[in-house]
């Protein structure tokens, strides 16, 4: 049911950016909306070269549009670090992650959700190339984030992805104070989901 409601979505992407390109100028950054919705269609259905593609379009089309830094322009950026991570390519990922949080503090400030999202997608990476104590420090920066934001699920997600962390790093105490901390936010949030993984990872801890 989800693969044909995506590719549903990806055939009105499709038409929509046509009809943009047919009516819109190609500095509109309204072109860039759509090329961006389309590119997340073809990566909800995996199909990754296509996505790339799509989002590349949307980062020439934006940077004709501004010619300069915009926070628009950073989050497109980051769509290309989240396709880069599927291939997996972390080395790729990290490139884009760190670019698009470099324009966002430069643009939005150090306060606003998505350089929290930005410091927790660079941390997810970091531990991915196996920096686990870098992956620490920016995973720290985007729980305080999100914290500060009050959105149960990005806080819940960022303890486990704490947790992961101080785990790979040996520091299996502060793992399980992380994965607890996740755990007791997804049950006030009723996040079953997030309930259910953080008791697996708890498990999955030597005593």
């Amino acid at each position: 049911f989800k693969a044909r409601e995506f590719e549903a979505a990806r055939v009105k992407a499709l038409e929509a950016v046509a009809l943009a390109e047919a009516h819109y100028d190609p500095s509109d950054p309204r072109l860039a909306s759509h090329l961006i919705t389309l590119g997340n269609a073809y990566g909800m259905l995996m199909r990754l070269d296509e996505a790339e593609a799509a989002f590349r379009h949307a980062v020439e089309q934006l940077r004709r549009s501004y010619r300069g830094d915009h926070p628009r322009l950073a989050s497109a950026l980051n769509n290309l670090g989240s396709v880069a991570a599927r291939r997996p390519d972390p080395q790729g990922a990290l490139r884009y992650y760190e670019e698009a949080l470099a324009m966002w503090l430069r643009t939005i400030g150090p306060g606003h959700p998505f350089v929290a999202t930005a410091h927790y997608n660079i941390g997810v990476t970091e531990s991915a190339l196996g920096h686990h104590e870098r992956a620490v420090a920016e995973l720290l920066t985007a729980r305080e984030l999100y914290e500060a934001g009050g959105v149960a699920r990005e806080i819940t997600a960022a303890h486990a992805s704490l947790g992961d962390a101080y785990r790979a790093a040996g520091r299996g105490a502060d793992a399980r104070a992380s994965y607890l901390r996740a755990l007791a936010t997804a049950r006030a949030a009723s996040d079953d989901f997030g309930i259910k993984a953080a008791e697996k990872a708890l498990a999955a801890l030597r005593p």
